[in-house]
């Protein structure tokens, strides 16, 4: 699940589509457990 939120955030800012410096995560439940480990990377 982390690489799949990671490569789907490298695509977004490639694309131009989101600002790197403005990427926040947050989540709920398992969304929560992926969140913490998203913030470790």
């Amino acid at each position: 699940d982390v690489k799949d939120v990671l490569t789907a955030i490298d695509h977004v800012v490639n694309k131009g589509y989101a600002d790197p410096s403005k990427i926040f995560v947050l989540g709920g439940s398992h969304g929560g457990f992926l969140t913490s480990h998203l913030i470790g990377q």
